[in-house]
């Protein structure tokens, strides 16, 4: 009971923090991934290894394909639970024994991208460290996550076009080339029929520099994700899950989707989204053996859709462990 009114009140703390925080920085673009209800550990530390399965996932997202110099990102994840036996020494009457041990309550990801937004380019990756444990008579698992990032930023200057094509500033922009490290933290709830977490990413809001020297202040804000869904068996063989995904930097820009996702007995789905951009998205998917490839489009309905074809992501993923083990709890860790 006493945990249950600690989470409610880090929840209410959370939420009061983002309507009060102060407007100090400017917006840094950031990837959008479409498919988080199916594979959120890139968002969210804290879901590595999250089912007990070992999850390898490859996606690419093309936006507004026709423009040119489009924003496109392709990215590969891996997470797993940790779930080796292991033997601990114990000292039992004045002697010592090895004693089998499970460790089931920690596991570690990693994932790699290369996103390019017209003349600015990114190529990092991240490493996540998650524990896990439950509460509540084991009906819940509260994870908590850390990930350390590294990117390589660089801008094109083959790409850039120049009024002045001897402006010193302009031409040193178009030789960046620099590493910036940073760092995320989440938390999430996964019960039998919900999940619900929280990230916080780019802590270390690290400067943009040209040859060690600030860019003229600007860096990387704090962006902030809530992410949460439920499942819902109205038949057997059939799973309705609701979710959304917010986005929210420290000057209040925000972006929020809400998603309705519809399976049949976890080989077919399809779903339907709405961004608050007012992009209009459709999802479409199966599995194979213990491949899942999910395919979706965004339809834009603001002026840009006479100006592009619209955004296209695809996801494949490879889930290695037993489905059916997978939500119980008791006998899986």
């Amino acid at each position: 009971m006493k945990q249950r009114y600690v989470l409610k009140f880090i929840g209410l703390i959370f939420i009061f923090y983002l309507l009060n925080v102060q407007h100090k920085l400017a917006a840094q673009q950031t990837p959008i991934y479409t498919h988080y209800m199916f594979n959120g550990f890139v968002i969210n530390p804290a879901l590595a290894g999250v089912d007990g399965s070992k999850v390898i996932n490859l996606s690419t997202r093309q936006q507004w394909v026709g423009y040119e110099g489009y924003p496109r990102t392709n990215w590969i994840s891996y997470h797993a639970r940790i779930l080796k036996r292991r033997f601990i020494l114990k000292n039992s009457f004045g002697s010592k024994k090895y004693k089998p041990k499970t460790s089931g309550k920690t596991a570690f990801g990693a994932y790699f991208y290369n996103d390019r937004n017209g003349v600015i380019g990114r190529n990092g990756g991240q490493v996540s460290y998650a524990y896990h444990t439950f509460f509540n008579r084991r009906t819940t698992q509260l994870s908590l996550g850390l990930s350390a990032q590294l990117y390589h930023l660089n801008f094109n200057r083959d790409l850039m076009i120049l009024k002045n094509e001897n402006d010193p500033f302009l031409n040193s922009v178009g030789r960046m080339n620099y590493f910036i490290p940073d760092f995320s933290i989440g938390a999430n709830l996964l019960g039998r029929s919900y999940f619900a977490g929280i990230t916080a990413a780019q802590l270390l809001q690290s400067k943009f520099k040209i040859y060690g020297q600030d860019l003229g202040g600007y860096k990387n804000p704090r962006i902030y994700y809530v992410m949460a869904g439920y499942k819902y068996y109205p038949y057997q063989d059939y799973l309705i899950e609701p979710s959304f995904l917010a986005k929210v930097n420290e000057q209040f820009k925000y972006q929020v989707d809400f998603s309705l996702k519809v399976s049949y007995n976890d080989n077919l789905w399809m779903g339907i989204s709405y961004r608050s951009n007012k992009d209009i998205i459709t999802l479409l998917g199966f599995k194979y053996s213990n491949f899942y490839f999910s395919y979706a489009f965004e339809y834009p309905t603001t002026s840009l859709k006479s100006q592009n074809y619209g955004t296209h992501e695809l996801s494949i993923s490879a889930i290695i462990g037993s489905s059916e083990k997978r939500f119980r709890w008791k006998d899986r860790y």
